[in-house]
């Protein structure tokens, strides 16, 4: 019921798109006024994609910054760091709005915040502390913010190592990928990424951790023979059906080398037609 009522709220959501987008930009403008909240988004969206910037947009769209609605707000949050430098207020805007009710627009904040000021803190320690956070939303949007504040939050591999052994499978997916964006490439974090991938209880996991390593390219070559078991069992489980782990095989396309080059021309011959194909691609890159 739940899934149904999601989906039609979507659907709804897609029609007013679809809708404004056929409208001027005064009734775009007078649309961020609306007493529904999906209408005052949904045209905040169109006005964020609409170039050049014109100056009557940008107060409309900087109104929404004190939006009563969450998500609103989430959507001017995005929207306006995508401005970048075509808005001179949207640092003092940022720093207004950092003590958002909403956990995870504090740390779409924080997030940008990093990226502009370039400086780590009190952004980056804060980030971290949300990974602990008691609302499971909280704590995956963590991760990703994480990810999303590349080399500045580097050293903040030890903590996201940790949220790699978390209960919720999701934050683990999550902490892999944010590995990846943060640059650790070291020793601790592939063989803490290798456990994982033999040994996390979810296949989705290990399927997302499987390509944080190819994404880690040449560092991550110690993880190639694991890469290369994965494939062999998948090659026994497939019988002619998709197994889910060509990733692996683009992985290995990914890490390069002797090794992982042999273990692509094996998996030529996998019986799962998508590391099959994945292999194909892979070699034509050698």
């Amino acid at each position: 019921m739940l899934f149904r009522s999601a989906r039609r709220d979507s659907q709804r959501a897609a029609d007013v798109l679809v809708k404004l987008h056929s409208v001027s930009l005064p009734q775009l403008i007078e649309a961020t006024k609306s007493s529904e909240p999906r209408l005052r988004w949904a045209s905040a969206q169109i006005l964020f994609s609409i170039r050049p910037v014109e100056s009557n947009t940008v107060t409309a769209l900087s109104a929404l910054v004190a939006d009563k609605d969450s998500y609103v707000r989430r959507v001017c949050y995005g929207g306006l760091i995508g401005f970048g430098n075509q808005m001179t207020n949207i640092l003092p805007l940022l720093l207004g709005a950092t003590n958002d009710p909403d956990l995870c627009n504090r740390l779409i904040i924080y997030t940008a915040l990093v990226d502009i000021t370039r400086k780590t803190d009190p952004y980056i320690p804060l980030i971290v502390s949300y990974l602990t956070n008691g609302d499971t939303f909280v704590r995956w949007s963590a991760a990703n913010s994480l990810g999303g504040c590349g080399f500045l939050a580097s050293n903040t591999y030890p903590q996201l190592l940790f949220a790699l052994k978390n209960g919720d499978p999701q934050l683990r997916g999550d902490a892999a990928g944010a590995l990846v964006g943060i640059g650790a490439r070291n020793l601790e974090v592939i063989e803490a990424l290798i456990t994982a991938l033999e040994n996390d209880s979810e296949r989705e996991v290990r399927r997302t951790v499987a390509s944080s390593l190819g994404s880690m390219g040449l560092a991550a070559s110690n993880a190639v023979p694991a890469l290369i078991k994965i494939l062999h069992r998948a090659d026994a489980e497939s019988r002619g059906q998709s197994t889910g782990w060509w990733v692996a095989a683009r992985s290995l396309g990914e890490i390069g080398g002797k090794e992982a080059s042999k273990g692509i021309t094996e998996a030529l011959n996998n019986s799962d037609p998508d590391i099959r194909r994945t292999a194909t691609n892979a070699l034509k890159c050698y």
